[in-house]
């Protein structure tokens, strides 16, 4: 399984998410701008292991949720399944790493989505605000 397309594709969001913070550290050369990620880490690492009381190296389904619920975002069952889906093993099981890449990629299109929004219930995009979101994600 570990050259299933699906374990690249994980593979290749994580790495194009660590790539948006190297690229600032290479443009502007300040290494503190890893910072907020060390600390999102330290974060979501402490999250995974309070979910994880067994210590048994991952999260389940349910798990997914309380660790959404602690942070204050919100989602619905059927994003939660998309997340799972996306995500988690074949045994809907989440390992930290999936764990990681998961609540970036959720807090990504959260905080796009709040600057999207004008009514905080939807979005209303042109076709070339379409074009760009869907193309660089």
């Amino acid at each position: 399984m570990s050259n299933s397309p699906v374990k690249k594709q994980k593979m290749e969001s994580a790495l194009e998410q660590l790539k948006q913070y190297t690229v600032v550290v290479a443009d502007t050369g300040d290494f503190n701008a890893l910072h907020p990620l060390f600390t999102d880490l330290s974060k979501l690492q402490d999250l995974f292991r309070s979910i994880d009381v067994n210590q048994t190296g991952f999260i389940d389904a349910f798990g997914l949720k309380k660790a959404v619920q602690e942070t204050g975002l919100t989602v619905s069952d059927d994003v939660l399944s998309v997340m799972v889906m996306r995500y988690a093993d074949s045994t809907e099981k989440m390992i930290f790493s999936d764990f990681v890449c998961c609540m970036i990629r959720l807090g990504t299109v959260t905080g796009v989505f709040k600057n999207l929004t004008r009514d905080g219930r939807g979005l209303y995009l042109t076709g070339e605000q379409w074009m760009q979101m869907v193309m660089s994600s």
